[in-house]
C-alpha cells in the first residue's frame, strides 16, 4: 500500500476505535451513531482529487456554530452535559474528516479521538472500552509516526538553489505514492512495541498503589429498565419481559449447596408493597419502615436488619453473597431470600443510613449511579412446618397495613377465601390451603389479556384462571387478606443461570418474579410462592449448546472486567498479592525462607523449566524466522536497488568518467554534494550530471522509476560522456 494510503488508514483505524469507544457506551442517540458512522464513511471518500475540501468550510463552520448550540441547550435541559459533550464531539469529528486537506488538520483529528477516548472513560465501563483502548494504543502508534514523517516530507524536503538565495518546495506525490517506504515489518513491529508498552502499563496499573476516590464520583450510564422495579407494579407486567435473557445482576454463593445448575432455585428479594388498588401493587404510609441499624468496619459499612433478630446478630449461620448489580432504574439493592445483612465498600456510615431510613418493608435502597458491588447476607432457612403450624393469628390492629383490600373488590372475592379457608385455623393452614386452591385448576401462561372491562384480579380468579407470577401472587395475597392473615406483594427474580466458568449465577431480566410473604407470629415474613410451575420458560436455567457456553463465556469476561478494572481497589490489589505470596510458598507471617524457597522449587521445577524452554525455544524460532526475512529483503533490495539496476548503473559510470576526468568524489561528500560542487568548477557535463543524480535519489529513495525516467537518465549520462570533448 501507498504512504499516504497507509497513513489515512492507520488515522481511521484511530478514529474507528475512539468513535465505538463512545457509543459502545449505550448513552449515545441512535440517531448520532448511525450519522456519526455514515459520515465516517463518507469522509473517506471527500478529498481531492473527487472535491475541493476548502470550499466547504464556511458550510460546516456554521453547521458547528449551530450543533454547539444544540449542544448546550440540551445540556440545560436534560442536565446530562456529558452525554452532550460526546455527540458533539462525534459531530466535530465528522466536520474535520471532511474539512482535512493537510497534516494539521490530521493532528486535530488525533486530538479529537483522545478526547472522545478519555469521555468513554466515563460512560463506558464495558469489556467493549477495553478491547477498543487496545487498538486505539496500536493504530495511535501507526498514526503518529506516518504523521510525523509526512509533516517532515511536507515541510522540510526543500530543494537549494546555487546560489543560496531562494528556496522551493520539491513534488513529494511521488514519495507520499511509495510503495517502498512502509511496508508489513514496519506495522509490526510499532504494533508489537504498543503492545509491550500495553503490557506494562497493566502490570503498573496492578501493582500501583491504589488510592480511593470515594464513592461520590461515580458516574452514571444509561439504566437498564424493567417492569416490577418501582414504586408500582401493574398486573401483566412481568410477562412482557420473560424471555429477556439480558443480564441484571451476578451473585457468588459461598455455599456449596446452592451452587451449580441442579441447586435450588433462589428467590432474589427486591421490593415489597402493601397497598393494592385496581390490579396496582404501592407501597402505602402505614407500611412498616425497614429497621436496621449500621455498623462501621475497617473497609467498609455494615447494615443489620432488624430480621437479624432470628440470627441473634449472628452472621456465621447466614448465606453469604457477592453480588454485581448493573445500572437498575432502582435504588434497590437485592438479596437471596430473607436478607438480613447488607455490606458496602468504602461508604460512609452516615450516607448508608440517610438512604435504608427512607426505605419500607424490609426494603433496603441505596442510590447508586453505576454498576455496584456489595455483600448480602441472607436466612435462607426454610422454618419447620411445625413452628409455622404453631405461630396464631397476628393483630389485625397492628398489622392493618397488610390486610388492606380495595373497596371496588367484588364480594365474590370475599366468599372464595372464605370458602378456601373454612375450617383452617391458624396463618400456616389458611396459606397452605390458598397454595393448593391456585395450583389446582389454575394454568401459567405468558399471553397477555387485553379486556379491561373486568377488575384484574376478580377476572383471573373466575373467568380467565390464567396468568403469570403477578396474578397469582396478588391473588394469593388478597384471598389471605380476606381470611385475615397479613401479607405482602414482593417483586425481584427467581433462579438465574449457572455460569460454570465463573462459578455464579447469573440472573437475567427475564427472571423477574412476583411472590407473597406471609406474617406468622414469632417468626417473622415467610415466603411463599404459589405461581405453578410452566413448560413455557424460554430462558430457564442456561442451555448447553455452544452458543449458550460461548454466551456464558463472554459474560464471565464482562465480570472479570467489571470486578479487576472498574472495581479495582486496595483491598482487591491486597488479595491479589496475598494469592500471589501464596503461590510462591510465602506464609501468613510474611517470612520468605531458605528452607520454603526450596521447597517451592522442587515442587514447581518441572513446570518451571518446561516453560522456560519453551520460551527460550519461542525466542529462538522467531530470531531465526526473522533472520531469515531480513536476508529476503535484503536480497530483494539488492535486486531493485543494486548494481543491476540501470539508473544505478549510469550513475556509477558517468561518476566514473568525471573521476577520470580528474573530479573524484569524496569519501564524506555526498551525491548531490559532489554534483554541487561540480556546477560550482564548472566540469564538464556537471550540469547533466547533477540532473542525473535526482534521478538516481529517486530511484534509490522513492520508489521504482518510470521507463521515462531510465530514458531520461540515459540520455544525461550519454551527454556526460560527450562532454569529454569540450576544452578544459
Amino acid at each position: 500500500m501507498r504512504f499516504s494510503g497507509v497513513h489515512k488508514l492507520a488515522s481511521y483505524l484511530m478514529v474507528v476505535s475512539a468513535y465505538l469507544a463512545l457509543v459502545l457506551s449505550g448513552e449515545i442517540a441512535i440517531a448520532a451513531i448511525v450519522l456519526g458512522a455514515v459520515g465516517i464513511v463518507g469522509s473517506w471518500f471527500w478529498e481531492p482529487p473527487r472535491v475541493r475540501p476548502e470550499r466547504w468550510t464556511l458550510i460546516w463552520n456554521a453547521l458547528a456554530v449551530g450543533a454547539f448550540g444544540y449542544t448546550v441547550l440540551s445540556s440545560i435541559s436534560a442536565g446530562e452535559w456529558v452525554v452532550s459533550g460526546a455527540t458533539f464531539l462525534v459531530f466535530l469529528i465528522v466536520a474535520k474528516l471532511f474539512t482535512r486537506r493537510s497534516s494539521r488538520d490530521y493532528l486535530w483529528i488525533y486530538v479529537l479521538t483522545f478526547i472522545m477516548l478519555l469521555a468513554g472513560t466515563s460512560l463506558n465501563a464495558e469489556i467493549s472500552y477495553a478491547i477498543c483502548f487496545l487498538g486505539y494504543v496500536v493504530f495511535a502508534t501507526w498514526a503518529m509516526i506516518l504523521f510525523h514523517l509526512r509533516r517532515e516530507m511536507e515541510d522540510n524536503f526543500l530543494l537549494k538553489h546555487s546560489d543560496d538565495s531562494s528556496s522551493e518546495r520539491v513534488e513529494v506525490e511521488r514519495i507520499l505514492s511509495s510503495r517502498r517506504i512502509v511496508g508489513g515489518p514496519f506495522l509490526g513491529v510499532t504494533a508489537a512495541v504498543s503492545l509491550g508498552i500495553f503490557v506494562l502499563s497493566s502490570i503498573f496499573f496492578v501493582l500501583f498503589p491504589r488510592v480511593g476516590f470515594g464513592w461520590g464520583l461515580q458516574r452514571g450510564k444509561g439504566h437498564l429498565t424493567f417492569a416490577g422495579f418501582s414504586d408500582g407494579v401493574q398486573l401483566g407486567q412481568h410477562g412482557l419481559i420473560r424471555n429477556d435473557d439480558t443480564v441484571v445482576m451476578r451473585v457468588k454463593l459461598d455455599d456449596a449447596a446452592l451452587q451449580g445448575a441442579a441447586a435450588p432455585e433462589l428467590h432474589w428479594r427486591g421490593v415489597a408493597f402493601d397497598r393494592y388498588e385496581q390490579g396496582k401493587w404501592s407501597r402505602s404510609g402505614k407500611a412498616f419502615s425497614t429497621r436496621f441499624k449500621s455498623q462501621v468496619l475497617s473497609d467498609r459499612s455494615r447494615v443489620l436488619l432488624d430480621g437479624a433478630a432470628r440470627l441473634k446478630g449472628d452472621l456465621t449461620n447466614a448465606t453469604r453473597q457477592e453480588i454485581y448489580i448493573e445500572p437498575l432504574d432502582t435504588a434497590t439493592l437485592f438479596a437471596a431470600s430473607a436478607p438480613v445483612a447488607f455490606e458496602l465498600d468504602h461508604v460512609p456510615s452516615g450516607a448508608v443510613t440517610s438512604r435504608v431510613a427512607q426505605a419500607q418493608n424490609d426494603e433496603v435502597r441505596y442510590v447508586h449511579y453505576a454498576g455496584l458491588k456489595y455483600i448480602a447476607w441472607s436466612d435462607t432457612r426454610t422454618p419447620s412446618r411445625d413452628l409455622l403450624r404453631a405461630a396464631p393469628d397476628a393483630d389485625a390492629k397492628v398489622y392493618a397495613a397488610y390486610l388492606q383490600i380495595p373497596d371496588e373488590m367484588p364480594r365474590r372475592v370475599y366468599d372464595l377465601a372464605r370458602r378456601i379457608t373454612e375450617g383452617k385455623v391458624g396463618p400456616f393452614a389458611k396459606a397452605e390451603a390458598v397454595v393448593a386452591y391456585l395450583h389446582d385448576g389454575f394454568g401459567y401462561t405468558l399471553e397477555m389479556d387485553t379486556d379491561n372491562r373486568e377488575e384484574p384480579l376478580d377476572y383471573f380468579l373466575f373467568e380467565r384462571k390464567r396468568g403469570h407470577c403477578e396474578y397469582f401472587s396478588s391473588a394469593m395475597a388478597i384471598l389471605l387478606r380476606a381470611a385475615g392473615v397479613p401479607t405482602r406483594n414482593v417483586d425481584g427474580f427467581l433462579g438465574g443461570e449457572w455460569n460454570e466458568y465463573g462459578k455464579y449465577i447469573a440472573v437475567r431480566g427475564g427472571d423477574a418474579h412476583s411472590w407473597v410473604e406471609v406474617w406468622f407470629d414469632g417468626v417473622g415474613w415467610v415466603t411463599y410462592d404459589p405461581t405453578p410451575a410452566s413448560d413455557d420458560d424460554a430462558l430457564g436455567r442456561g442451555g448447553g449448546g455452544i452458543g449458550d457456553r460461548l454466551r456464558r463465556l463472554i459474560d464471565n469476561v464482562r465480570l472479570s472486567w467489571f470486578k479487576w478494572v472498574i472495581d479495582y481497589d486496595f483491598s482487591r490489589q491486597m488479595g491479589l498479592l496475598r494469592t500471589l505470596g501464596d503461590a510462591l510458598g510465602l506464609g501468613p507471617d510474611g517470612n520468605f525462607t531458605s528452607a520454603r524457597a526450596s521447597r517451592w522449587w522442587k515442587r514447581n521445577q518441572a513446570p518451571l523449566g518446561g516453560g522456560l524452554g519453551g520460551l527460550v525455544a519461542i525466542v529462538i524460532l522467531i530470531a531465526l524466522i526473522r533472520r531469515l526475512a531480513v536476508s529476503a529483503r535484503k536480497r530483494r533490495a539488492a535486486r531493485r536497488r543494486g548494481p543491476d539496476h540501470p539508473i544505478v548503473q549510469l550513475y556509477v559510470r558517468a561518476a566514473r568518467t568525471l573521476a577520470h576526468r580528474g573530479f573524484p568524489r569524496a569519501p564524506a561528500v555526498t551525491p548531490r554534494e559532489h554534483a554541487t560542487r561540480l556546477v560550482d568548477r564548472g566540469a564538464p557535463g556537471a550540469p547533466a550530471f547533477a540532473a542525473l543524480t535526482e534521478i538516481y535519489y529517486t530511484a534509490r529513495y522513492a520508489g521504482t522509476p518510470e521507463a521515462l525516467d531510465v530514458q531520461e537518465a540515459r540520455r544525461l549520462a550519454a551527454e556526460v560522456r560527450a562532454a569529454r570533448a569540450l576544452p578544459n
